[in-house]
């Protein structure tokens, strides 16, 4: 066998390991999503390089550890969604596109953060110093982030990065950063959210960045010279 379709084994509630062959060199959107009961995935030795497509082993929430080996080549937003009992992502340090850090997922270089676990403490500042790019859907839903400082190295936060963060009270942006994009929906719906002020080389903000998120104060930076659709419906 070499790939597992989408939603080949969706909602296997009987399942508890996934194993996947070395023959595999794709495993499709939502492959093993719903599995509930699923503790361990194993990836057979000397296996072909592989891709993930999004949601693979979403809401597999008995998962706690995941090892990817050297061959993952590919890897989309949202492949361990709802798996809130992950602690750590550990990737084999001969794999060429993908390392961990702290028990967070990167892209090789450190630049850009693809996962971080909800298990873990939410500090931000223990985020590797190389990264300039929070991935779509990194920190949605995370009821760990409360009062939160982006780096200024930090040059894009993606769509849905922060969304539905509803215990999230504050955010602070180091000063001196050199440019900032912000993502469709980025900091949407986080209900405790009431003020912010975003840094003066914020140079977009997307559609539906704020929307649902009840501020009564907002500083436009003046680099920007107009505003998405949505950017603060309630």
């Amino acid at each position: 066998i070499v790939q597992f379709g989408s939603q080949a084994f969706a909602n296997c509630t009987m399942l508890t390991e996934a194993y996947i062959p070395a023959t595999v060199t794709s495993i499709g959107n939502s492959a093993f999503s719903g599995c509930s009961n699923i503790e361990t995935v194993t990836f057979a030795p000397n296996g072909q390089e592989i891709g993930f497509g999004s949601n693979v082993f979403a809401g597999c929430v008995k998962l706690t550890t995941v090892n990817l080996p050297a061959t993952i080549t590919q890897f989309e937003g949202g492949v361990f969604s709802g798996c809130d009992a992950l602690r750590e992502v550990v990737v084999d340090p001969a794999n060429e596109h993908f390392v961990s850090y702290e028990g967070a997922l990167y892209t090789k270089d450190y630049s850009k953060l693809l996962f971080y676990p909800k298990a873990l403490d939410g500090d931000l500042s223990k985020l590797h110093p190389e990264l300039k790019r929070i991935g779509a859907n990194v920190f949605q839903g995370n009821p760990k982030l409360v009062n939160v400082t982006i780096s200024k190295n930090i040059t894009y936060i993606d769509a849905y990065a922060f969304e539905d963060c509803y215990n999230m009270t504050s955010i602070t942006f180091e000063a001196g950063g050199t440019g900032m994009i912000i993502g469709n929906n980025a900091f949407a719906s986080c209900d405790a959210l009431k003020t912010i002020e975003l840094p003066a080389y914020t140079n977009y903000i997307g559609t539906s960045a704020f929307e649902g998120t009840p501020l009564t104060a907002f500083v436009i930076p003046e680099a920007i010279t107009s505003l998405s659709p949505k950017v603060f419906k309630a």
